[in-house]
């Protein structure tokens, strides 16, 4: 196989990038052109094999997230690991002994942590592509020839010729984050969670090393002893998570007025950890200040270090927003007020706490509708597609173009269908979709490399334990506020975004309406500027293709529209906007006469 790697947009665009990419054939390997790279790229390759990824930029040793290990000074082995373990404790910019004297142990065992793994084995004979428990951390992959080509995010493997995947788009497009393993690109997807994808030879093999069928099945009722249980093993949680800290690194904590960070905190203070919270100032319920607000108070009264970040005006959250959509390859279209975040740490390694989960597991649950919990199984699959794929945008999408809502249903029905049949398949399946593939992107391919963000509410003795409780239970008595109320009650007096005060003013709604209308005028825009807006407006019907024009024009018009235009136009233009990272200049003869 034949291959060529625009080396230079890897160093240029993607410099403080915390990532990994790499390629692998059974056979040999060769490139159009050497293969030369800058710092901080460190870059390894074997006949058959290539890793590539960023040094940390901390530090003397310059650690990277690729492992070798020799013998007779020829590589025999390697892995690529971004992510950690919490037993032991090891993360990306571990020391290499640790990450391949765990990963090259071929014991079965249970992986506690947020992780993408990449194995190379036996001087390049064998693939392993490796995700953690729930697909937290993310990894992709693309067949090309006989050969795969992977890495942490999916605008990696961008080739000069992809096809939509029509099904991914509509999707994307209902729900706004991805309930299957696909992308917005066909031949591209995402490692399945818990899974170990074995290439050998022209053989693939798909592992589940974790099994969700062997989950509790959420049978048990709320009592207080499960509360003090629920609080010592998320101590425990926090515990190991801390070990991960390097020498002389500080603690991070993004602060809101919430119950999942404000368990955190009430930890490291109990504990006497020295951290430092930070807060964007964003508006929440009726455009009422919450966040920082509160989180000041909290802070104040503790005597905790805090940066408020303010939010962003309308041109520069424009800007973040463009950032995050070319970033995130048009996979998620939330959250980006962590843009700011991420930009004001510190420039020296930081342990990140993200609370992530939290309210999904110990809160109000994921979904807060009674009828996925007490229906009869296919009821609940019915239930669940109703809301996330609901009946609507058919007035403005072409239906020649766009798959129908029944089979975009299906689709996610095939993967609803591969979970534990039992009242916690909404639960997992909440893990799995808008946690994974929405959520947690916002620090996963926003972290800038040499720190390191840890989840402790995904701390695997901590979810088997709340999947004990039947989601109703948790409906009706959250372990989140009951943990608070309960062991941190110094804590739990203050207002919050979940109980704040009736009389609290809120701003003016036209702050936020005006940035979401300048989002989409700038992206209907950016596709006139590409000379893109006939190809776009052959995805719409008529009404769509009229509303899309007259929404230029007419700002009224323009924000009765946004809930289709806004998700639409970001999809597209990521499309439009792909570069090309890889090219294939020739192909085995077996994959010469697939084509």
């Amino acid at each position: 196989m034949k291959l060529g790697i625009y080396l230079d947009r890897f160093q240029h665009a993607f410099i403080q990038e915390d990532y990994f990419f790499g390629l692998w054939h059974p056979k040999a390997i060769t490139f159009s052109e050497p293969l030369k790279i800058a710092e901080p790229t460190a870059l390894h390759r074997g006949s058959n094999w290539v890793l590539l990824g960023n040094r940390n930029p901390f530090g003397v040793t310059h650690q990277m997230p690729i492992h070798l290990r020799y013998h007779k000074r020829e590589v025999v082995d390697a892995v690529a690991f971004r992510g950690y373990l919490l037993e032991p404790p090891i993360h990306t910019w571990s020391p290499s002994p640790e990450i391949l004297n765990y990963w090259m142990d071929s014991r079965e065992k249970e992986h506690n942590g947020i992780f993408s793994v990449v194995r190379i084995l036996n001087r390049g004979a064998r693939l392993d592509l490796i995700t953690d428990a729930f697909g937290v951390s993310p990894l992709y992959y693309r067949k090309m020839d006989s050969g795969v080509v992977f890495s942490t995010n999916p605008r990696f493997l961008i080739t000069g010729n992809e096809n939509p995947d029509w099904l991914g788009w509509r999707n994307l497009l209902h729900s706004k984050y991805f309930c299957t393993d696909r992308t917005i690109y066909r031949e591209i997807r995402r490692v399945p969670a818990g899974t170990i994808l074995r290439f050998n030879g022209l053989r693939m093999e798909r592992i589940q090393w974790f099994r969700y069928h062997e989950l509790p099945g959420g049978e048990k009722s709320i009592t207080e002893n499960a509360v003090d249980t629920a609080e010592e093993l998320f101590q425990g949680a926090m515990r190991r998570c801390l070990r991960l800290g390097a020498q002389g690194s500080q603690t991070i904590l993004p602060l809101s007025s919430g119950y999942d960070s404000r368990r955190i905190f009430a930890f490291l203070v109990k504990h006497r950890v020295p951290f430092k919270a930070m807060t964007v100032r964003i508006l929440q319920k009726g455009m009422r200040d919450l966040d920082a607000r509160f989180a000041s108070q909290m802070c104040a009264d503790f005597g905790i270090d805090h940066r408020v970040i303010e939010f962003p005006k309308v041109q520069e959250f424009v800007d973040y927003y463009r950032f995050r959509r070319n970033r995130f390859s048009g996979e998620a279209f939330e959250h980006t007020w962590i843009i700011p975040l991420m930009r004001a740490l510190p420039g020296e390694p930081v342990l990140i706490f993200d609370g992530l989960a939290g309210d999904a597991l110990a809160g109000k649950v994921a979904y807060k509708k009674p009828e996925f919990y007490s229906c009869h199984p296919r009821a609940r699959v019915e239930a669940i597609l109703q809301n996330l794929i609901k009946n609507k945008f058919g007035k403005v999408l072409d239906p020649f173009q766009w798959p129908t809502i029944h089979e975009t249903r299906e689709d996610i029905a095939r993967f609803l269908e591969r979970l534990p049949d039992n009242v916690n398949r909404a639960e997992i399946f909440f893990l799995l979709t808008r946690i994974r593939r929405a959520t947690a992107l916002m620090s996963q391919w926003l972290l800038p490399s040499g720190h390191t963000v840890v989840y402790p509410y995904l701390d695997l003795d901590h979810v088997k334990y709340l999947l004990n409780f039947h989601p109703l239970e948790k409906l009706r008595y959250s372990f989140q506020e009951r943990c608070l109320q309960r062991h941190h009650p110094e804590l739990y007096r203050y207002y919050g975004n979940r109980n704040f005060p009736g009389h609290l003013p809120g701003e003016d709604p036209w702050l936020v309406y005006q940035t979401k209308i300048q989002m989409v005028k700038s992206n209907l825009q950016e596709i006139r500027n590409h000379l893109a807006w006939e190809p776009f407006t052959r995805l719409l019907s008529p009404a769509g293709r009229f509303l899309a024009s007259l929404s230029r024009y007419h700002q009224r018009v323009l924000f009765m529209n946004l809930s289709w235009l806004r998700p639409i136009t970001d999809i597209f233009l990521t499309y439009l906007n792909r570069r090309e990272m890889i090219r294939l200049e020739s192909f085995s003869m077996a994959e010469m006469r697939e084509r």
